[in-house]
């Protein structure tokens, strides 16, 4: 059973070992070779799960995703730009032993299904057409290219005004999970 909740400091390993490993992949643009980036995206990981800020200080939130209390999956949401409405898939990783089985989709499902009242864009490499295909799948459009990046946008279904704000939302308990 596919279960979720908010990452605390006990997944930080986790959710960089699973950028890191995207990023060998060509998913993420970090320099995986100069401990300087690491270092800041480790930092950049740790803001998110300690205060939900980015380190330019957008709200983020950090889920991760585990099946027989086993952590298979980080999905890392953002606002697209400070005090904005639009938000932004920052980062979504599925470990490689579960990967090819159906839960990008499954947990890329639960994920929007939030959003649906809300636009949300996401910006995939090339390396990521797989992604790039699976966000098609579920409405989102080409937007532009930005520095690499193909931005892909889905705009909400509709306007509606009483929808609470993503990180509001914290009814997602802490899960028994094991290291990976």
């Amino acid at each position: 059973m596919l279960e979720e909740y908010i990452a605390d400091i006990s997944d930080l390993h986790f959710i960089c070992s699973c950028i890191l490993y995207g990023a060998r992949k060509g998913h993420y643009s970090i320099d995986v070779d100069n401990r300087v980036v690491v270092r800041s995206m480790r930092e950049e990981i740790q803001s998110v799960i300690n205060h939900q800020l980015l380190l330019d200080g957008r709200y983020a939130r950090a889920t991760v995703f585990s099946v027989d209390h086993k952590r298979i999956a980080v999905v890392i949401i953002s606002e697209a730009s400070p005090g904005d409405s639009c938000y932004e898939l920052y980062a979504m990783s599925v470990i490689h032993s579960h990967q090819n089985q159906g839960y990008g989709g499954r947990i890329l499902d639960i994920v929007l299904n939030r959003f649906l009242y809300l636009d949300i864009c996401a910006r995939c490499l090339p390396a990521s057409y797989r992604m790039s295909r699976l966000l098609e799948r579920r409405g989102f459009e080409y937007h532009a290219m930005d520095k690499g990046f193909k931005v892909l946008l889905r705009t909400a279904v509709e306007d509606c005004p009483s929808a609470p704000p993503f990180f509001v939302d914290n009814n997602m308990s802490r899960g028994n999970n094991d290291t990976p």
